[in-house]
C-alpha cells in the first residue's frame, strides 16, 4: 500500500471519528474540528501532488473511469460538507447530520471507486 493510499484511509478515519462524535454531541465544535482535520488532511493529499509534491504521488499516472469517478465524488464530498457547515452555522442540525451522512458514505464510495481504479483497471 502507497504513503497516500494509507494517508487518505487515515483521513477517512479521522472524518467518521468527527461525525460519529458529531452525531452523539448534536454537532459540537470539537467534533467539526475533527471532521475538519479529516477533510483538510484529504484535500492536501489531493492537492500538494498537483503543486509537485511526488512523494505523495501514485507509481502509475493511470486515469481511467474509476480513477475519475473517485476524484468527482472526492470533490462532491468537499462540497456537500462545506453545505453541512453553512447549515450547521445556520442552526438546521438535522440536515446537518443528514449531509455528514451522505459525506460519509460519498467518501467510501470515492475511495472505493479511486482504488477499483487503481488496481482493478489499470
Amino acid at each position: 500500500m502507497a504513503l497516500n493510499e494509507l494517508l487518505s484511509m487515515c483521513a477517512y478515519c479521522i472524518f467518521l471519528i468527527g461525525a460519529a462524535r458529531s452525531f452523539m454531541t448534536n454537532g459540537d465544535r470539537g467534533s467539526v474540528l475533527i471532521m475538519i482535520c479529516g477533510i483538510g488532511l484529504d484535500a492536501v493529499l489531493a492537492l500538494l501532488p498537483m503543486a509537485g509534491i511526488t512523494a505523495l504521488r501514485s507509481a502509475d499516472p493511470v486515469m481511467n473511469a474509476g480513477i475519475i469517478g473517485g476524484i468527482v465524488l472526492g470533490g462532491t464530498t468537499w462540497i456537500v460538507f462545506a453545505a453541512a457547515l453553512v447549515l450547521r452555522a445556520v442552526k438546521k442540525t438535522g440536515l446537518f447530520h443528514v449531509l455528514i451522512a451522505a459525506a460519509q458514505v460519498l467518501w467510501f464510495i470515492a475511495y472505493v471507486s479511486f482504488l477499483l481504479g487503481m488496481y482493478k483497471f489499470a
